[in-house]
């Protein structure tokens, strides 16, 4: 795509300074890219929500509830408080969350990560991103940088909560 006659690049950045040692020279300094579009689509078929298992719907005495029909089946809704389900949904949240780090830091030209010389994102993406998580915890990111890197990523993308109503007003006014 062209604008202008000129290619589109998207190389929209921001430096951002994670604090170290409260000392601002021992800040590290990072070069947080915009993310690539449909960023959101890909981390939800690389990262499915799992599904949580069936429970009984009960009524406030205990009793199962039933559907009222001839065959009178039991109803069942999801449990999202069973462990295993809390489990996985949580480790696959963490994994979005560090796919979204490294898809910031990628064009950083400081940056290293080890774990893509032992993975690839399109062929072992639960490995590569938990093998980024490890590396991440060994170097000592914390989860403030954490969410460092994710504002700043999301505010070079024009996702701000300003910048989307300023965009909506412009275009669905009757939604503003």
């Amino acid at each position: 795509m062209r604008v202008g006659g000129k290619e589109l690049k998207n190389l929209a950045t921001v430096v951002v300074r994670l604090p170290r040692g409260g000392e601002e020279e021992n800040a590290l300094v990072l070069t947080v890219s915009a993310l690539p579009l449909g960023f959101d689509d890909s981390q939800d078929e690389l990262f499915p929500d799992p599904v949580a298992p069936k429970r009984l719907v009960r009524d406030g005495k205990g009793n199962v509830l039933r559907d009222g029909t001839k065959e009178n089946r039991a109803l069942f809704e999801p449990d999202f408080t069973n462990p295993e389900y809390r489990a996985q949904a949580t480790l696959q949240d963490r994994r979005k969350m560090v796919l979204l780090v490294y898809m910031a830091l990628r064009n950083d030209p400081t940056v290293e990560f080890e774990t893509t010389d032992r993975f690839k994102l399109e062929e072992q993406p639960n490995q590569f991103c938990d093998s980024l998580w490890r590396e991440m915890q060994e170097a000592g990111i914390t989860m403030g940088d954490i969410g460092i890197i994710q504002a700043a990523a999301l505010l070079v993308s024009n996702i701000d909560k300003e910048r989307i109503k300023e965009v909506r007003a412009s275009f669905l006014p009757s939604q503003t």
